[in-house]
């Protein structure tokens, strides 16, 4: 195994290019928090002034690579970092350009970690780009990091061999318990009532994440909420009161709210909260989580973080979600862009206090079971390991 003048200590580098803190982010400090400081040594490269400095102030800062997957510039950058550090090995997350600076830079264990499922382009899946690249993943990496078997397979329709790639699932820390004086506070603070069964969605405000839907299912909601026929001439209530809490912003405020407003639902059923950077205080104060993506989607740290707190979640069936959402066991999945059936999987759960509690329980046992930090950091020192081997 390489050695270096440091207590023989694995010399490894993290490259990014997000100057804001998005999931890749999250999963890097997760790393950091979380790794054997026995066994490695690691540097971060980040972009200039990215928020990511704030949580780890030494990390080396360089040009030409902000929000960028590839410069010339950033790799050349990047190259002369990592002659200084010399490497055992290179990780990058969403820069290409970490990828051919350290290959030009002579590093020989090069990953990275494709950490969406989108519908890859039409240039990368037939002709000149496809073989493109597959060539250029097995010119500078030895392996691959996918986070979700859907992300194996967006590498593998875009030409990247299969047994180059590793599944690692994504893992977070458990969220803290909150009490429920807490969590009506929390309510408020967001204008949101306390008192009332509660669901949340936290994304990014942008068509594929599947806003529009959920408000469309509140609508829905609204208009069977009070009383029906229950088939023997007797009238019950068929949905009880819910609000809808979502979390985010992004090009897409506008539309949602004008859509919530035309649709009846703003301020009753639907709540735009906007940024919430008190993640932990949403997902206590809510009862079921979310997610209606369509283009986008691969392990949902949101997901996990509300499973590690019992929360069951209502799911599109994109990407990795199926991955981490049983169908029956810890949540419900519908089709994707489908109001209705995102509108009858709320009324089911709500309206069935066993099913929920049955859902709650195996949502904290499937995350105890596979989504921890622990375990997402304890299979990644073993694929390092790996690397080494090879």
């Amino acid at each position: 195994m390489p050695s270096n003048s440091k207590l023989n200590l694995i010399k490894l580098v993290h490259v990014i290019s997000d100057t804001n803190i998005g999931g890749a982010g999250r999963y890097l400090l997760t790393f950091l928090e979380y790794y054997d400081k026995n066994k490695f040594e690691v540097s971060v490269i980040v972009p200039k002034n990215s928020k990511l400095l704030e949580f780890i102030p030494n990390a080396i800062e360089i040009d030409g690579i902000a929000d960028k997957s590839f410069s010339i510039k950033g790799v050349l950058e990047i190259r002369k970092v990592l002659k200084k550090i010399k490497p055992d090995i290179v990780h990058t997350h969403g820069a290409l350009s970490g990828r051919i600076g350290a290959k030009l830079a002579g590093v020989k264990n090069i990953t990275y970690t494709r950490h969406s499922v989108f519908p890859p382009s039409v240039y990368l899946i037939k002709g000149v780009g496809f073989y493109l690249n597959k060539w250029l993943n097995n010119w500078t990496c030895k392996k691959i990091i996918a986070v979700a078997e859907a992300a194996s397979q967006n590498l593998i329709d875009s030409g990247v061999d299969k047994e180059k790639i590793e599944v690692i699932y994504n893992g977070v820390k458990p969220l803290g318990v909150r009490t429920k004086e807490q969590n009506e506070e929390f309510l408020r603070s967001i204008e949101a009532k306390a008192g009332v069964p509660t669901l949340a969605i936290a994304a990014r405000l942008t068509a594929v994440k599947g806003q529009k839907y959920i408000i469309e299912a509140a609508k829905q909601l609204a208009e069977v909420r009070g009383q029906r026929s229950d088939g023997r001439g007797q009238m019950v209530e068929s949905v009880p009161y819910c609000q809808i809490i979502i979390a985010g912003t992004g090009e897409e405020y506008d539309n949602l709210k004008n859509l919530a407003k035309k649709l009846g639902v703003l301020g009753n059923y639907i709540i735009l909260a906007g940024f919430v950077d008190d993640i932990e205080g949403l997902m206590n104060a809510c009862d079921i989580q979310l997610n209606a993506s369509y283009g986008t989607e691969a392990a949902s740290l949101a997901l996990m973080e509300g499973m590690s707190l019992g929360k069951p979640s209502i799911v599109s069936d994109y990407g990795g979600n199926p991955e981490l959402i049983a169908d029956g066991v810890n949540g419900i999945i519908t089709p994707q862009q489908a109001a209705e059936k995102i509108a009858e999987a709320i009324e089911k759960l709500l309206g069935d206090k066993e099913l929920y509690k049955q859902m709650s329980e195996n949502s904290k046992k499937i995350y105890e079971e596979r989504f921890t930090a622990e375990k997402m950091v304890q299979k990644m020192e073993e694929f390092y390991a790996f690397l080494l081997q090879k």
